[in-house]
């Protein structure tokens, strides 16, 4: 099949502007990498995954514009686009990105104070009722236990107090 110039040219500038899509997603996949730092397996597999993804995308995207049609000038046109790119644009989209990166994360931090900062302040006040509850506690069973055990000396040392004591709780039970 024989494509007049103009076709000819469309194609090539349409694989040309592929070129630049798969410099500019790459360059967002070197931005977000670059704020993960994954281990080199990691690394590895997602370079590997990247690569498939962007072949996809630029073979999507020529179907799309070049009616499938794959020649020299394909291949040409996507060298020409990512050397365009990574030569005059690279620097200041990684520049776009790296602030744009910066302010999102920045947002989801405040974000992430703002919706936990509820739940720590319940969790502290928790643990402050709790630990008060505790020392109360505390306070209260070794008073009470001092009591029993003072009142267990006196009953062994006395024990008519024992008789007494027991009286005195059956008159106030008739009395009620």
């Amino acid at each position: 099949m024989i494509l007049s110039v103009d076709k000819q040219l469309q194609y090539f500038l349409s694989t040309i502007i592929a070129g630049l899509m798969v410099g500019l997603m790459f360059d967002f996949y070197r931005i977000n990498r670059g704020y993960s730092c994954p281990k080199k397996l990691v690394t590895a597999i997602s370079d590997i995954l990247f690569w498939i993804f962007a072949a996809l995308i630029t073979f999507v995207f020529l179907q799309k514009t070049n009616e499938g049609i794959l020649g020299y000038y394909s291949f040409v046109g996507i060298i020409l686009g990512l050397f365009f790119y990574f030569k005059f644009i690279s620097r200041y989209v990684i520049k776009l990105l790296r602030k744009t990166f910066y302010y999102v994360i920045k947002f989801i931090r405040v974000l992430i104070i703002i919706i936990f900062y509820p739940i720590k302040l319940m969790r502290y006040l928790l643990k402050e009722l709790c630990f008060n509850i505790r020392q109360k506690t505390k306070k209260a069973s070794s008073v009470t236990f001092k009591k029993l055990k003072q009142n267990k000396s006196e009953i062994k040392e006395n024990p008519s107090k024992k008789n007494k004591s027991s009286k005195k709780i059956k008159k106030e039970k008739k009395k009620s």
